[in-house]
């Protein structure tokens, strides 16, 4: 039999099907066709095969590649600076001034071409990004993760009220500016889709998210926003929308949020009535538990979110979070769970299955059938070395990846696959 294009990959082959346990393969196969899409996992590798000339990592855990569901790309100078401070004057005082610098495209194409390159050294091969308000620098941030062959969805952040006046746009020419992008974008690349990117309605009034909610209804693309963060948050954007019964509400009034093609990042502070209405819409919640405590904004329950149906992906949050590992911020999810958990929000802690389920295929959901070794899957795969535990302490492949978790950080990842293509 003919199997023209085919690839097969052979090593420790560990994945979360389910939020619940590891899937483990010791020393399994995957096969990958010639689009990069998965066709079997398998224990043994049957005859049929036999022809197929297998890539064999040895010992080496196979993982599904991460998905970082919410950070903001022009941050990255100003990662750990400024943390144990609240959400509002942490964004006037640090994260505001360092957005409007990206006005300057040098500065940009420095600072996007360090992203990517961070993003693709730390194995996240997915990442749901939110730009600048400015339409030419966030057009950089595209071109750089064009280059690097990383799966991305990029927003234009939008603002037209309450932030200083390099970081906002007055509404007309925001609206403008956002369908500049969105053209620009949208056939660019099979792997990089954009999106519309209300900052968070309270710097947003109701005219502009009806003008981003008819484009992304228009262009059929995701949008990407803040929801609930901060308790004072909270309180100044229900004053902004008085008539909105919630945070939701105030983009739901909109247009916005009303399907599935969307992800709020934190969703802390939420009352039941939007905890079903996220539940019942299918949108993506990016979990952000390192900037959570960062900024003193709280603690989700990501138990108890998953317990009622609810999607979640992980996030960094950089800058607010302060790191781009992906097993870091595993463990700031178990970590949270566990509060969750001792403090009554939640009635079970998180493990380690969990936590990676939400890095990899949970995340992954937002761009469809990524994050998983399932057939049909696409094959975005990470090759990791974790030798330098194994040789001291025998584990069952499990455990190796909880303690890769654990302790694990850019140096354990050796090659990164996105769409079957080695991009290291």
């Amino acid at each position: 039999m003919r199997h023209a294009g085919v690839h097969i990959y052979r090593g420790n082959i560990v994945f979360t099907p389910t939020p619940q346990d590891f899937v483990a393969l010791a020393r399994g196969y995957v096969v990958v066709d010639g689009a990069g899409v998965i066709t079997e996992c398998l224990a043994d590798l049957p005859d049929r095969y036999c022809t197929v000339p297998v890539i064999d990592h040895g010992d080496r855990l196979v993982l599904p590649g991460f998905t970082d569901a919410h950070l903001h790309a022009s941050q990255l100078p100003i990662t750990g600076l400024q943390c144990n401070t609240e959400l509002i004057d942490w964004l006037h005082t640090l994260a505001l001034p360092q957005e409007a610098a990206l006005a300057d495209a040098a500065y940009a194409d420095a600072v996007y071409t360090r992203f990517a390159e961070d993003l693709l050294r730390n194995g996240i091969t997915g990442s749901i990004v939110m730009g600048t308000i400015h339409a030419e620098s966030t057009a950089v941030l595209v071109d750089k993760l064009i280059a690097a062959g990383l799966r991305s969805c990029v927003a234009k952040v939008s603002r037209d009220q309450n932030a200083p006046a390099d970081a906002c746009q007055d509404t007309a020419r925001e609206i403008a500016d956002v369908r500049h992008f969105l053209t620009q974008t949208l056939a660019r690349s099979p792997l990089v889709t954009p999106a519309v990117g209300p900052s968070t309605a309270m710097v947003c009034t109701r005219k502009l998210m009806k003008g981003l909610a008819q484009q992304a209804a228009e262009f059929d693309i995701p949008c990407h926003t803040h929801l609930a963060e901060n308790r004072a948050e909270v309180e100044s954007t229900l004053q902004q929308h008085p008539d909105c019964v919630d945070f939701l509400d105030t983009y739901q009034r909109a247009g916005l949020l009303g399907t599935a093609n969307a992800v709020v990042a934190h969703a802390i502070h939420l009352n039941d009535r939007e905890k079903r209405a996220i539940r019942d819409t299918g949108m993506l919640v990016a979990h952000c538990p390192h900037s959570n405590l960062n900024l003193l904004s709280g603690v989700m329950p990501l138990a108890e979110y998953h317990d009622m149906g609810i999607r979640v992906g992980l996030g960094s949050d950089l800058a607010a979070g302060h790191a781009l590992n992906m097993f870091a911020n595993m463990v700031g999810a178990i970590q949270s769970g566990a509060m969750s958990y001792l403090t009554g929000r939640a009635s079970r802690p998180v493990p380690p299955a969990e936590a990676f389920y939400c890095a990899t295929k949970g995340g992954g959901s937002f761009f469809g059938k990524t994050g998983s070794f399932e057939p049909g899957y696409a094959f975005d795969a990470l090759v990791v070395d974790d030798s330098m535990w194994t040789r001291h302490q025998p584990m069952t492949l499990p455990q190796r990846v909880e303690k890769l978790i654990y302790c694990g950080d850019d140096r354990n990842i050796d090659h990164v696959y996105v769409d079957g293509r080695r991009l290291r």
